[in-house]
């Protein structure tokens, strides 16, 4: 069934018994509703995962190899000296429409049954145009990444060896060094895993520059170009986790996932990854994604130490300690100090010249926090401004009352933030002779 919601292309790794120094190559599949660069195939792509998450394809053989023509697995599986056909289950509704070009992967099917296909899949190892119409088309479902043709080419100039006394498919059966005699485990190609890996939702943009000062700008060029998300609407991110693998960091309701707005790019830890930046009014968190510069892939299992796909997490406003030092104030005496959440209601108002002052409304978290309820940030700008080696990242109010300054630790989550009028803002990175990215920001 389709997810209009969904957006990315998913990514699976297939895992050979080669003996070479890269054993894998990887697959983009297309299921992302919103790419034009394919049509959706999503009932065949589904059925592909259900055989992918049931590790039904883990030890299956590689059974037929035809020069300048496919090369076709997914229907036998080499258990104990032993091979079987694949369990299937039934057919999937055929989904022609790509054409069968070379390094594309399609489903197998049987010969004058259309909608035939069960767990049989084919890499075409030329342009088989002809098999665009061929028994009402044969469904192309995803395409190989430039990575892993070396690794198909290698597993297609193998021997052949006519195996019908095994089975009376297997007459032009690949196999690695054959010497002789009847194939043992080595010497079939062996599919020893398939999983996915990873989303697929940018092409690598070959223009671009890194910024000078490591700086990185929503407006400006990034190494990818991002073809599945459009700022300023909502997605689904169903995988993304906080730092300790919390899904959407404990967030439970129910539109918490479907409400991720994407807001663009920018290199949040100053590291030289890009992020993909998104916010959410329903959990009131907001979450980085990093893109992979090669591929254009998230991966969205990147959330521990040295990741970059993560909720970002709650921080405490500094001044809230120094408040409660000097009983309510800042170490000035005067100036009203912000509350932690939880403090008591004695605690939270403050008289200031005859005006009651809500202390718990100065902390810069309850701000933030509300900010992201009604959608009032939007991301701007990212750089280590004062070059004390720590990444900040600027966001600018919605309603244009405010910029919010938010500072990063190593591991992608942020220190604290604080609120800045323009005037607080222009003055800070004036100061610190950036007055050329002002622009960038309001």
């Amino acid at each position: 069934m389709t997810n209009n919601n969904k957006s990315g292309s998913t990514v699976i790794s297939i895992k050979i018994n080669s003996s070479s120094i890269q054993n894998t190559f990887s697959v983009e599949l297309f299921d992302d509703p919103t790419n034009k660069d394919y049509l959706l195939t999503q009932e065949t792509v589904d059925n592909f995962l259900y055989y992918v998450n049931s590790n039904a394809y883990d030890n299956s053989i590689i059974h037929r190899s035809v020069k300048d023509f496919v090369i076709q697995g997914g229907g036998f599986v080499y258990k104990n000296g032993i091979i079987n056909e694949l369990e299937t289950k039934p057919p999937v509704i055929n989904e022609p429409g790509n054409s069968n070009l070379v390094w594309t992967i399609s489903m197998a099917k049987v010969s004058g049954q259309e909608n035939s296909a069960t767990s049989q899949w084919f890499i075409n190892l030329t342009d088989n145009t002809f098999l665009d119409s061929q028994n009402g088309g044969f469904t192309v479902f995803g395409r190989l990444f430039d990575d892993g043709i070396s690794l198909v080419n290698e597993m297609s100039s193998t021997n052949i060896y006519d195996g019908t006394v095994i089975n009376g498919a297997f007459s032009t059966l690949p196999l690695w060094q054959y010497e002789g005699g009847s194939p043992t485990e080595k010497d079939y190609l062996i599919v020893e895993e398939i999983k996915v890996i990873g989303i697929k939702v940018a092409d690598v943009n070959s223009s671009y520059f890194a910024d000078s000062k490591g700086f990185a700008s929503i407006t400006g060029s990034t190494p990818v170009t991002i073809t599945s998300y459009e700022i300023g609407k909502e997605t689904s991110l169903n995988s993304i986790k906080d730092y300790d693998g919390n899904l959407h960091a404990g967030d439970n309701q129910e539109e918490t996932a479907s409400s991720y707005k994407y807001q663009g790019m920018l290199d949040v830890n100053g590291d030289g990854f890009f992020e993909a930046i998104f916010t959410n009014k329903v959990s009131k968190r907001w979450v980085t994604a990093k893109v992979d510069s090669n591929n254009g892939q998230i991966d969205f299992d990147d959330n521990g130490a040295g990741g970059g796909t993560r909720v970002v997490g709650i921080y405490e406003d500094p001044l809230i300690a120094e408040g409660a030092d000097n009983g309510g104030f800042l170490s000035d005496g005067v100036t009203p100090a912000p509350a932690n959440f939880g403090v008591s209601e004695e605690e939270r108002y403050v008289e200031v010249n005859g005006e009651t002052i809500d202390r718990l409304a100065l902390n810069s978290q309850v701000r933030f926090q509300n900010d992201l309820d009604i959608d009032n940030l939007s991301a701007k700008h990212s750089g280590d401004y004062n070059s004390d080696g720590v990444s900040e990242v600027y966001w600018k109010t919605n309603d244009g009352t405010a910029y919010l300054r938010a500072l990063m630790h190593d591991d992608g989550n942020i220190r604290y933030a604080n609120y800045q009028s323009e005037y607080q803002m222009s003055e800070y990175l004036n100061a610190q002779g950036h007055s050329d990215i002002l622009s960038e920001i309001i």
